[in-house]
């Protein structure tokens, strides 16, 4: 099972979870109450908000990689969203994401362990530059990376949105016919 029992006593090391290349446009930025970044697991469709996760993103312009940022405390959802309205605004369409608070069983996300060796700190930074950056040379994934990967989910209010504005396109097309 890919998340963490509330009460394991073993660390699943110091990237719990990621997400590769998530469409910007995918994120409704605008949303009304608190912000949320949707993902889920290949094969299990429970979707997750990371919003509150910590921990470390990249902005990418199309494979290009333009921007390094951190987030040390659980707003990752609020510092990508300031990043659609700041300098980087029009400089980035996708985005990767490597946290470290786990997903817990029930679907939350939970603390973030407090201290790691420097052994698995050095392996996971090689393994974030690695899954982050594409390297051609590199011809393996990054030792540590242990988190679990997971997809990118629409937004629920974006789907909404996008079929009302195709059934409206649809309407118009008819009545001018």
């Amino acid at each position: 099972m890919p998340v963490v029992e509330e009460d394991a006593g073993e660390s699943p090391g110091l990237i719990t979870s990621f997400g590769m290349f998530w469409r910007r446009e995918q994120v409704n930025w605008n949303h009304s109450g608190r912000l949320r970044l949707f993902g889920y697991q290949a094969g299990d469709r429970r979707r997750i908000d990371f919003a509150d996760q910590i921990g470390v993103y990249l902005l990418h312009d199309g494979a290009r990689t333009v921007y390094v940022g951190r987030v040390s405390k659980p707003r990752m959802g609020q510092r990508l969203a300031e990043h659609t309205r700041d300098r980087l605004s029009g400089r980035w369409d996708r985005f990767s994401w490597f946290g470290l608070r786990p997903v817990l069983n029930g679907g939350g996300l939970g603390e973030a362990a407090e201290a790691f060796g420097t052994d698995l700190v050095v392996a996971t930074m090689e393994a974030i530059l690695i899954e982050g950056l594409e390297p051609p040379q590199n011809r393996r994934q990054g030792d540590g990376m242990t988190g679990q990967e997971y997809q990118q989910a629409i937004d629920e209010q974006l789907q909404e949105r996008s079929a009302m504005e195709t059934m409206v396109r649809m309407i118009q097309e008819r009545n001018s016919i």
